[in-house]
């Protein structure tokens, strides 16, 4: 796989890039990407579809700790 000049882009967009790409179904990415949506871009159609997706596969993870805290972060972002 070929990376971006890390460079070219702002941090942001860097981190954004690697979280976007890999680790597909992590619970912490998905809480992350999460409050990307909701609070940076402030797309809140994209969060909604990512706090459905943890939902959705949170009994296919295989540490159920940190899913369980995906989920807080998830809930305490939404507060916000």
């Amino acid at each position: 796989m070929v990376f971006p000049k890390p460079h070219t882009f702002p941090p942001f967009f860097v981190d954004y890039y690697i979280l976007a790409t890999f680790c597909k179904y992590s619970p912490s990415k998905l809480a992350a990407l999460y409050a990307i949506e909701l609070l940076h871009n402030k797309d809140e159609k994209k969060a909604l579809q990512l706090y459905e997706e943890l939902q959705r596969r949170k009994d296919m993870f295989y540490l159920p700790g940190e899913t369980a805290m995906a989920l807080n972060v998830a809930e305490q972002i939404a507060k916000l």
